[in-house]
């Protein structure tokens, strides 16, 4: 857990480890971390309605059944070059310290299993892992030669294990484990740790497949999707032009005032960082119009997201669905409560017993 003072210095000190991220992600997630939101009074859709009405912009409406926006973030992965570092509280990630020669020695371990000779493959690993005891890929090697050439799945448990105990964001361990728990016939084992790594590497689509396999075959219905908001806004000429499908007109209305009406956020008495406000309030007004949208097919995402409220699992539906998503790094900054959290909000909005 963060055990910093105060959220300035939460705040400085992810702005210093985690390069890239906008500063408003980096609030909602330090918010997040840090045990949830503060509650503060959200416009409601009709309160949106009446800044529009009183702007000097003209604001045009098209809705539309088709798809308005298609997203792909397959493309934004975590790679396993990282392990974690907990120093007096503090999370952050660092690369693996291993040398040229112990990444060669790695690949000629591979090439010795392959040519099935496994002690000459352990052997050569566990030289590596001697020299750097903190590099837990090899760990994983070594987890798979025992269980298919010498000890067994309950030593390659163990491997695992061990491996996830040094470095708890390595999404290849976590991936692995669950799928020797699947082949024992351990369901609940397997289940959590494919969530686990599917938390740790958010966009992969291979872990995303096992998930499917691994929860169906544990006995239940597996329904995913994912958080695409369906609008678009744009100015032309002082024109606001807003296209979305029905249920996203609160969401897309919401973005459009924050985005286009400047004086509004500057007018309002918000207390903490205005972005993660903003995006609590325009999920609100979403959950506002899907309600009212009766006559659309429903969107699994939507219903998602209600099921997520209705639950109380706000905070989670927003770090997995949506900043998980567009930055997966920030998954290496979670706590293990934050995760388990995470694995109990999958298990409500996605799998359900048939």
């Amino acid at each position: 857990m963060f055990k910093l003072n105060n959220m300035n210095a939460l705040f400085v000190f992810l702005r210093r480890h985690v390069r890239g991220h906008r500063p408003g992600v980096l609030v909602v997630l330090v918010m997040v971390l840090a045990g949830g939101l503060q509650a503060q009074p959200l416009m409601e859709l009709k309160d949106f309605l009446n800044v529009v009405s009183k702007s000097p912009r003209i604001y045009q409406y098209e809705t539309t059944n088709d798809p308005v926006v298609t997203a792909n973030p397959y493309e934004k992965l975590n790679q396993n070059y990282f392990r974690l570092v907990d120093s007096a509280g503090v999370r952050f990630t660092r690369p693996y310290q291993i040398s040229h020669t112990g990444i060669i020695n790695e690949e000629l371990g591979w090439q010795a299993y392959m040519a099935d000779e496994p002690e000459i493959a352990m052997e050569i690993f566990q030289e590596i892992l001697d020299s750097f005891p903190e590099y837990t890929p090899v760990m994983s090697k070594i987890a798979h030669v025992v269980e298919d050439r010498l000890g067994g799945p309950e030593a390659a448990i163990e491997w695992y294990r061990n491996a996830l105990q040094i470095n708890p964001i390595d999404y290849i361990a976590a991936w692995s484990l669950a799928q020797v728990y699947q082949r024992q016939q351990d369901h609940d084992n397997a289940v959590h740790w494919i969530l686990y790594a599917w938390i740790m590497n958010r966009n992969h689509r291979h872990i995303r497949r096992d998930v499917e396999q691994i929860v169906t075959g544990a006995g239940y219905q597996f329904t995913d999707w994912d958080f695409i908001p369906q609008y678009q806004v744009s100015e032309v000429q002082g024109r606001i032009n807003l296209v979305y499908q029905p249920a996203w007109l609160g969401y897309a209305l919401c973005q459009a005032v924050w985005d286009f009406e400047p004086r509004f956020a500057e007018q309002r008495d918000i207390q903490g960082n205005k972005e993660s406000f903003r995006q609590r309030e325009c999920l609100a007004c979403l959950l506002n119009t899907m309600r009212s949208d009766k006559e659309g097919s429903p969107d699994l995402a939507l219903l998602g997201y209600e099921h997520a409220m209705k639950n109380k699992m706000a905070f989670e539906f927003i770090l997995f669905e949506i900043l998980l998503t567009d930055k997966p790094d920030m998954a290496h900054l979670l706590d293990q409560g934050r995760i388990h959290q995470l694995i109990e909000y999958i298990k409500s909005t996605r799998m359900t017993r048939p």
